[in-house]
């Protein structure tokens, strides 16, 4: 009778050791059949819940990336689709392409920027289209302010 009791107690303990695992059915036959054994053979096993929990982490993680990505070249396509002005502005009197919040406000002098800029209707976060690298720039880049 005892050694029934203490086979029944090593099989309860493989088997909550093996569905601490993910291995219930494993640790409840390993130690029916070897007893303490058996159990020192389920704690040996892999741990399949680890294991599963880090297939989603990773799962989750490239999802992440797929969208940042998606992201991304939406931007991309974005920048690629805004308009290059059709003229460049005229260098010898200093007139800019200004634009503000995505909209072209027209061409400017400088010293009109600089006035918009003091009045706060523009900031040095605002852009203007320089020619010479034929895209847009902050007006904090502007070597004339």
């Amino acid at each position: 009778m005892g050694i029934v009791i203490f086979w029944i107690f090593w099989v309860v303990v493989g088997g909550m050791i093996g569905n601490a695992k993910g291995r219930l059915g494993s640790g409840l036959i390993w130690s029916f059949l070897l007893g303490p054994l058996g159990v020192i053979i389920v704690l040996c096993l892999t741990n399949l819940k680890k294991e599963k929990e880090l297939l989603e982490q990773k799962q989750l993680v490239v999802k992440q990336m797929q969208i940042q990505q998606a992201q991304l070249e939406t931007q991309l396509q974005q920048l690629n689709q805004l308009k290059v002005p059709a003229t460049k502005p005229n260098l010898l009197s200093d007139t800019y392409l200004i634009a503000k919040d995505g909209e072209e406000l027209g061409e400017m002098t400088v010293s009109k920027v600089k006035l918009l800029l003091k009045s706060g209707h523009l900031t040095k976060l605002d852009y203007f289209f320089d020619p010479q690298v034929n895209d847009w720039l902050m007006l904090e880049q502007m070597e004339e302010l």
